[in-house]
């Protein structure tokens, strides 16, 4: 039986019946965002919900999180219009890093300002977590870390967690001949939320929502950290010798 899927959930249709998503990016260091917005994908975001600082966060949480209370009055103007795009806003969705100064802090404060203006609507988290094994090339990732797990069992209603040394290995043991780059680990990352996202997006069940779903899931509001798991991988074929 074929299934129909609500692009709206995570898009919104333009006059011109082009779908954008509903996201805004944030960002204290701009390189990242100016690629995005001179590269392939500057006409899949609108700008009007792109932000970013002229300083970096030095990959300190706590320049991080400072460093956005100056945004705070745009990013809330942000959320609002997009909000007011919303008919029935499920929740809020946050990709980030804990282990750099603008995942970590911004991240943090971002949680404070939905909590606080949005106090009844659900935020939901993908985190990635530092490496446990190997160096890294930054020294204060532990302490990022643990100041962001403060915040994310204050605000966060759900945390997914995602590490990029499991997911490397993952992908090492399906083609041994595949060396992970980024490439390869946000494919499986947007694989395994798209498969947490399915049965509402192609829900025959209008029962079916965000609150349901979580509500299943978390046994109690504190428990709400989760490991993310996938099974019949065949995302990247092997190559034959």
């Amino acid at each position: 039986k074929n299934l129909i899927e609500n692009k709206e959930i995570f898009f919104s249709e333009t006059s011109k019946g082009t779908f954008l998503p509903r996201t805004f990016l944030f960002d204290l260091e701009p390189r990242i965002l100016f690629g995005i917005i001179n590269g392939n994908y500057q006409n899949f975001y609108e700008k009007k919900n792109i932000l970013f600082s002229k300083q970096s966060a030095g990959n300190n949480w706590a320049i991080g999180y400072y460093k956005s209370i100056e945004f705070q009055s745009e990013i809330e103007e942000i959320l609002r219009k997009n909000l007011e795009n919303c008919d029935n806003l499920g929740c809020f969705n946050i990709f980030h890093s804990i282990a750099g100064g603008t995942g970590s802090g911004t991240g943090s404060y971002l949680m404070e300002i939905i909590r606080e203006e949005f106090s009844k609507k659900i935020i939901n988290c993908y985190s990635i977590i530092p490496n446990r094994i190997g160096a890294s090339d930054t020294v204060i990732q532990p302490y990022n870390s643990i100041l962001s797990f403060r915040w994310l069992t204050l605000f966060a209603d759900c945390v997914t967690f995602f590490e990029n040394s499991a997911l490397e290995k993952i992908i090492s043991s399906l083609n041994p001949n595949i060396k992970p780059d980024s490439k390869e680990i946000n494919y499986l990352i947007s694989k395994i939320i798209s498969i947490s996202s399915e049965n509402i997006r192609f829900s025959e069940n209008f029962k079916n929502s965000w609150e349901n779903q979580f509500s299943s899931l978390i046994p109690t509001p504190k428990l709400h950290f989760f490991s993310a798991g996938i099974s019949n991988l065949k995302f990247f074929n092997k190559k034959k010798k």
